[in-house]
């Protein structure tokens, strides 16, 4: 169980604002035309970006295991999907998303291969999955760090050339852009 999301699950929103953290409107630009689709949010957690893809017409699920978290985009929209629990273990059937977004949380995933081995199993045929992190090599990273790691958050960031490596292990149909000097967003395929 996450201390940190927790114990400041009210605070987060506040906190992703105050801090320009929260890159919801990169990730709709980028995903583009979503209505109809079926979207997982890994690490969805008070359901922000997830709210902003209803109103879009997706259909969303967040896979979340901090349920302080997920009470919180429950409030947000009645039309969120959630499933408690993590991502090395999806409760989906094969082949039923079109779309996996993982904002700000894969470096939070232990399980790393797992995670990608899943979000592969449940995506459909042409499915796409996107990863916004944090690069650890750049200053913001680091903060991002040491910052959780004082919260007693378990964490493993990667650096741009680590997330290629891993990822392309899994969806070699995509790429790794580079938004800022701290952040990048992989968008591949399956």
């Amino acid at each position: 169980m996450s201390y940190l999301f927790k114990y400041y699950s009210k605070q987060y929103d506040k906190f992703m604002k105050k801090f320009r953290l929260d890159k919801s409107e990169i990730i709709i630009r980028i995903l583009k035309n979503i209505s109809g689709l079926e979207i997982l949010d890994i690490g969805g957690g008070t359901g922000t970006l997830a709210r902003e893809l209803i109103s879009l017409g997706a259909k969303v699920t967040i896979l979340d295991p901090e349920i302080n978290m997920t009470k919180i985009a429950k409030e947000k929209s009645n039309e969120i999907k959630i499933i408690n629990g993590y991502s090395n273990n999806i409760k989906l059937r094969d082949s039923s998303i079109d779309i996996i977004v993982m904002r700000d949380s894969f470096h939070h995933i232990m399980k790393k291969e797992e995670t990608l081995k899943e979000c592969k199993r449940v995506l459909k045929k042409d499915g796409k999955i996107l990863i916004y992190e944090f690069d650890k090599k750049s200053f913001i990273g680091k903060l991002i760090f040491i910052f959780e790691t004082l919260c007693f958050e378990r964490i493993k960031m990667l650096s741009i050339d680590e997330m290629q490596e891993l990822i392309y292990r899994y969806f070699k149909n995509g790429e790794i852009s580079k938004i800022s000097n701290y952040e990048y967003i992989y968008l591949g395929n399956k």
